[in-house]
């Protein structure tokens, strides 16, 4: 097994559909990061891993405790996680890190790993047609509409928060992205300010956009139906399919 590597996956959306189904969703997934990965390594969550998620201050959603769980053993294992929210992520509060040891980041993230540079983002909100969407963000993660929001009980709270998500994943997968040409002009942008690839998600359309100059966009699909993820070893980047 390589050693050093760092793997990329994105939009898990645990929860999404029948309880059987996303069991085996969440066992495919937790195989897959412990065969994949030991210590030294890294893994990057580029947002959306649950369908739903969030946090009273003494409550969590009681579902998937089989992936919080492998996850707390990698971190335990020597494996840095870091997690960047995505568009159903807007409720993440102080579990991930104080509890499982993830570095949560609300927004992207530029970093060197290796001798290149990244520049990592889930991508909700980039698009022009966006901006209803951009406000509608601003609403969700607004810090007194949070604090309010929780002193709905559990039991009204997040059962009603579910459907939030359903109803606001029917409206997006009615959406056309197209051929991503926005995302690829967001990344050529990228490119000629020195960032060496690109990593986004959102869309679950799966892309890889290389230049002449061996820098490159991937769209990370999704882990629902196409189960892919990226990994970065060696200063390679490679897209790769998971298949048990």
């Amino acid at each position: 097994m390589d050693s050093n590597k760092v793997l990329f996956i994105s939009d898990v959306h645990l929860g999404l559909k029948n309880p059987l189904g996303e069991k085996e969703r969440e066992r495919k997934l937790v195989n897959f990061l412990r065969s994949n990965l030991e210590s030294g390594d890294r893994l990057f969550i580029v947002g959306d891993l649950f369908d739903f998620w969030f946090e009273y201050r003494t409550v969590i959603p009681k579902d998937f405790i089989l992936i919080l769980s492998c996850l707390k053993e990698l971190v335990d294992n020597g494996i840095r996680i870091d997690y960047i929210a995505g568009n159903h992520d807007f409720w993440v509060g102080g579990f991930f890190q104080k509890e499982l040891g993830l570095h949560f980041h609300s927004s992207h993230l530029k970093e060197t790993i290796g001798e290149k540079s990244f520049y990592i983002i889930h991508g909700d909100g980039l698009k022009k047609s966006d901006a209803g969407y951009r406000v509608l963000k601003r609403v969700f993660r607004n810090r007194l509409n949070v604090f309010i929001y929780r002193w709905l009980h559990p039991d009204i709270g997040i059962p009603f928060a579910k459907w939030c998500s359903g109803s606001s994943r029917k409206h997006t997968q009615k959406r056309d992205y197209g051929g991503q040409e926005e995302y690829i002009e967001f990344a050529e942008k990228l490119f000629a300010d020195g960032v060496d690839h690109v990593i986004m998600a959102h869309t679950h359309k799966p892309l890889e956009h290389i230049t002449e100059s061996g820098k490159s966009l991937i769209n990370l699909g999704d882990w629902i139906e196409h189960f892919t993820y990226a990994r970065f070893s060696d200063n390679k980047l490679s897209f790769e399919t998971y298949s048990e």
